[in-house]
């Protein structure tokens, strides 16, 4: 199983297009296919000061997006198969982001998991994942570069020596 993807990196707002291909070379118990769009973020710090040492830690999710692309309950045949997905990025969501080092720890990332669930106590679902970056370039707004208008003058005098 593999999931693929149009792109290579999405901005906000964009449509995530893609495909999960299957290839099963035996008849395979299968009760569905399932992909998960997920955007999640993770950080901690510690910080000594004086006897006293700060810690702390945040965990949540962004985006937590599922379909169902192939309800099956029973044998899927032999063969080649290929189920395209499209997700769409929120608007709200903040770029893909990784930065670490000893005493701090932050990163965003985003993830679409491809599982084939299968009947069974004791069998595993099978499970692929494909990271993705969110990349949205940033834009001032009019009001923005407005803001930051450096206006200066200058007095430039010219010497000039002629034989």
């Amino acid at each position: 199983m593999s999931v693929e993807t149009d792109k290579l990196y999405y901005a906000c707002g964009e449509v995530i297009s893609g495909n999960i291909r299957l290839n099963l070379y035996k008849p395979k118990d299968i009760t569905s296919l399932h992909i998960t769009f997920k955007g999640t973020q993770h950080g901690y710090y510690s910080i000594k000061r004086g006897d006293t040492t700060y810690i702390g830690e945040v965990k949540g999710d962004y985006v937590d997006l599922e379909q169902i692309l192939q309800e099956v309950n029973g044998k899927m045949p032999a063969g080649s198969y290929v189920f395209p997905f499209q997700f769409t990025v929120p608007h709200d969501v903040p770029n893909s982001f990784y930065y670490g080092e000893s005493k701090f720890f932050g990163k965003v990332e985003y993830r679409l998991k491809a599982e084939l669930k299968v009947p069974g106590t004791f069998t595993r679902n099978e499970r692929f994942t494909h990271d993705l970056v969110i990349a949205t370039p940033y834009t001032p707004s009019k009001e923005e570069l407005s803001m930051h208008t450096v206006q200066t003058e200058e007095d430039v005098t010219y010497c000039c020596c002629i034989k």
